[in-house]
């Protein structure tokens, strides 16, 4: 679950970096001691992802270009969208891999 936890604390803090918009998680929600059922942490997921989808789908992209930096890199607000598409994308893969090796299909993605 911690992977998990992980994912919806990038969703939300990737996306607020780009958009600009207000994450809904206050706290480091991936070391959050009471998220400790499928059902908590998949409701924070969740979350996270409603939370981006507004963002993105609210965002001026008339300020893509502005510059914002965090974690010591320094990119436009389009590009940190970007990476926290590129962020779950790769923790798709890993949870895609779990599940294959556990012998479950894994759900069917929608590219197009």
């Amino acid at each position: 679950m911690a992977s998990l936890n992980h994912l919806q604390a990038c969703n939300a803090g990737i996306v607020s970096l780009g958009t600009g918009a207000q994450s809904p998680f206050t706290s480091r929600v991936e070391l959050d001691k009471k998220l400790d059922s499928k059902a908590k942490v998949r409701a924070v997921v969740v979350q996270s992802y409603d939370f981006a989808i507004e963002a993105i789908k609210n965002f001026d992209m008339s300020k893509g270009d502005e510059m914002v930096e965090a974690f010591g890199q320094n990119f436009p607000r389009m590009e940190w969208i970007k990476k926290a598409f590129e962020h779950q994308t790769h923790h798709r893969g890993q949870a895609t891999i779990y599940l294959r090796m556990q012998g479950i299909k894994p759900p069917p993605e929608k590219l197009f």
